[in-house]
């Protein structure tokens, strides 16, 4: 068959959860809770045949724009909607990028990344942790060469959980400014962190802002996600957007999400002092641990391989991420040699569960 070698040779990486009904979901960074049953069961009844017999109308796409840009005091036209974060990622990489040019980004990422990278045959400079810190501003601008198309900073990063100041995103977008390169701010987690970046898009000309609904709003299945940017960018990666990308059943769903709002900011408020709240138990408890602006977590026994804990998560059917000794797994942070690490989603009262107080009492 003639077709393209390249993508062969594309190494993917696929979520081991075996379904979703049967675990506790700590491994995806998603809503960890149901929503109560009144909330939930006001979106079913809004349902119609109609959703899924016809295609949206454009009307429908305008009205979920406006109802974002009303949530961040935006216009509509400064909004482009799409498929979750991810496929705006890809959009706008596909409007920067093509064969041999360059975008940078850090190392540790989004894994989407090097997909993608693989996708438009553009090379992807990796701007890496060092042991004690995450890579300063000046170590973008270091990586630029007249390759260089675009530079993606997720904020805060995944899977580290770092964040970065106002005063170094602005530093950051007025360089590559002068520079005419693109600069796209992944703030995928932005709802768990002290403050966004949307000042900056009405400040420079090379700034977009990507967001999704798949984690703090509990929409993860319905996939959608949406870029902000001056009018000009927006309507640039518009022409690159799918007939229809976003199915009238995901519409309504988080329409009804911004219709209660209140709702989804409880759980926000509810999941960062859980968070805190477990970063300290843990680290009072014999743990190491990697605090997160984001709603996941790493942690390490101090003086052991993590193999307990990793038994006791499993042993109540917790779905989470770790290396394993056992199964010859691995996963790491930049701070740390240990290949050993937990990492775990988190939401509100996850300190008070099970799984959490039995650890706790292993480590006595």
């Amino acid at each position: 068959m003639k077709i393209n070698d390249w993508i062969t040779q594309i190494k993917r990486v696929r979520n081991p959860r075996p379904n979703n009904s049967a675990l506790l979901r700590c491994d995806a960074a998603e809503r960890l809770n149901n929503f109560e049953p009144d909330f939930f069961q006001s979106f079913i009844q809004s349902l119609t045949q109609e959703d899924f017999i016809t295609y949206p109308s454009f009307q429908d796409y305008e009205t979920l724009k406006a109802s974002i840009a009303s949530h961040i005091n935006l216009e509509s036209e400064h909004i482009y909607i799409s498929t979750g974060s991810d496929s705006c990622i890809k959009d706008v990489i596909q409007l920067t990028c093509s064969s041999g040019s360059e975008f940078i980004s850090t190392s540790p990422c989004f894994p989407m990344y090097f997909v993608f990278a693989e996708m438009f045959k553009t090379r992807f400079v990796k701007v890496p942790y060092t042991q004690k810190s995450p890579p300063s501003v000046d170590s973008f601008l270091q990586a630029i060469s007249d390759k260089t198309r675009l530079v993606i900073l997720a904020n805060p990063n995944s899977p580290v959980g770092d964040f970065r100041t106002k005063e170094e995103m602005n530093y950051l977008c007025a360089e590559l400014e002068k520079r005419s390169i693109l600069f796209l701010i992944d703030e995928a987690y932005i709802d768990f962190a002290p403050h966004d970046s949307l000042d900056l898009i009405k400040r420079y000309q090379n700034v977009l802002v990507v967001r999704t609904f798949s984690k703090a709003w509990g929409g993860a299945g319905a996939r959608v996600g949406y870029l902000m940017g001056n009018k000009k960018l927006i309507s640039w990666v518009s022409n690159l957007q799918l007939t229809y990308p976003i199915t009238g059943p995901s519409l309504k769903y988080v329409l009804h999400l911004l219709n209660n709002k209140e709702v989804v900011e409880a759980y926000i408020k509810s999941t960062i002092q859980s968070r805190d709240s477990l970063c300290s138990i843990l680290e009072n408890n014999g743990y190491d641990v990697l605090r997160s602006h984001t709603n996941s977590i790493h942690f390490h026994e101090q003086n052991r391989n993590n193999q307990q804990s990793i038994d006791i998560l499993e042993q109540h059917n917790v779905a989470f991420k770790s290396g394993n000794l056992k199964k010859g797994s691995r996963l790491s942070i930049p701070y740390d040699d240990r290949t050993t690490w937990i990492r775990m989603s988190v939401g509100p009262g996850i300190e008070y569960h099970s799984y959490i107080i039995e650890m706790l009492s292993a480590q006595r």
